[in-house]
């Protein structure tokens, strides 16, 4: 099997019209190099000698392209050769920046030679476990993003198992908590609330980062938006407030937007949306926003919204999850039932179950198939009367006014 065919599919896919078009062709040699590396050893020849020609390809990369820094940095590393430590530094940082563009194939691959560095004798020591970890918990995201989710599974509970026998809490509960939202992914919620009450019952003692405790807080919000939405937005506003990283807190403001959308708080919920739009660097995060103007389109009518929403979001459709196609797919079928266009709704509910079944995702197939079944229904923006929905809502408006609307 081909090493690195993620990066080449990337390439194809961009083709040699686009200004950033030797992008995953930089990626890929820079992986060629690495794998010199681990083949011949890091102070050998040959890596150095690839990672010299690379270098001068990655410099010439424009500067608009994410990853080039982390290219360069890459293959300055392997170039110099030393230590296996700061090649291990340089791998998750690529990994991580090919995640944020969404390219979760590549990232998986890099994630992939990062635990492959580990093995190198005398590299565990000089990288440690967390870094080993890390690896595995990357492989698990990536695959779950891209709705692979029983090969993520794997990963995920080989992450567990170190992280619990080198005693990492943080990483133990990243990896207990990955393997509840593949339950929840699966649309199994009652075996996704026993994994994360087993994890509040092993942790609540235990001293935790504000990332790991906020991941429990927010995974327990998610789960809780299948049986009460304002206690959920309760339990999701708890989590935003205990991250303190950005991007946690992107995640959970995104949650907080669909429930205030699962009550019909619509007003807010746009405004969050937007502000999401506007300040997240992750692709994936944009896109669920955008499928999620046009859920809202389809529950309060509203042409223009989804006329701007859809025009964004389905060029895009393609490159995106199963998950995600699918539900664009029917919340689209929704607004256009919504406006007597019975035949276009029915072709795309089609597409969504079909997408469902393909990817065993069983919580939207459900979804899909009542939709097809019912009468059209366009809810009106009347929001749910609750004293959480009304707190979460206002501080969300102070959000948007700090944030936007100046």
């Amino acid at each position: 099997m081909l090493r690195y065919e993620s990066f080449l599919e990337e390439a194809s896919r961009r083709g040699t019209g686009d200004p950033l078009g030797l992008d995953p062709i930089i990626g890929y040699l820079a992986l060629h190099a690495l794998d010199r590396a681990l083949q011949f050893g890091l102070d050998s020849i040959p890596p150095r000698h690839v990672a010299t020609r690379v270098l001068t390809e990655a410099l010439e990369l424009p500067d608009g392209c994410a990853c080039k820094r982390k290219y360069v940095a890459l293959v300055e590393a392997l170039r110099r050769g030393g230590s296996w430590d700061l090649v291990a530094v340089r791998l998750s940082e690529l990994g991580e920046a090919l995640e944020r563009e969404g390219r979760y194939a590549e990232a998986g691959d890099v994630f992939r030679s990062l635990g492959e560095v580990h093995e190198q004798p005398g590299a565990a020591e000089l990288c440690g476990d967390a870094s080993y970890v890390s690896a595995l918990l990357g492989c698990g995201r990536a695959l779950r993003k891209q709705g692979a989710i029983d090969e993520a599974e794997g990963w995920y509970r080989k992450a567990c198992e170190r992280a619990h026998d080198a005693g990492l809490p943080d990483l133990e509960v990243s990896a207990r908590v990955g393997l509840a939202r593949l339950a929840m992914e699966r649309g199994n919620y009652p075996k996704a609330q026993k994994i994360l009450d087993e994890i509040h019952r092993d942790f609540v003692d235990v001293p935790l980062s504000p990332h790991a405790r906020g991941s429990i807080l927010h995974e327990m919000g998610v789960v809780e938006m299948q049986r009460d939405s304002a206690n959920a937005l309760r339990v999701l506003w708890q989590a935003y407030e205990a991250y303190e990283d950005q991007g946690d807190r992107t995640r959970a403001l995104f949650d907080v937007a669909v429930t205030l959308c699962d009550v019909r708080a619509y007003e807010p919920s746009r405004k969050a949306f937007e502000i999401l739009r506007r300040d997240s660097r992750d692709p994936e995060i944009e896109l669920f926003c955008l499928k999620n103007l046009i859920r809202i389109a389809s529950e309060t009518a509203d042409e223009l919204l989804f006329r701007r929403g859809w025009s964004e979001l389905e060029p895009r459709l393609q490159a995106a999850s199963p998950r995600l196609r699918a539900e664009a797919w029917i919340h689209a079928a929704q607004y256009q039932r919504s406006l007597g266009r019975e035949e276009l709704g029915q072709r795309l509910l089609e597409r969504a179950i079909s997408e469902c079944r393909t990817y065993r995702l069983n919580e939207w197939l459900l979804l899909a198939e009542k939709t097809l079944e019912e009468a059209p229904q366009v809810h009106r923006p009347t929001a749910i009367s609750n004293p959480t929905v009304g707190l979460v809502s206002a501080a969300v408006e102070g959000l948007w006014r700090q944030k936007v609307a100046v």
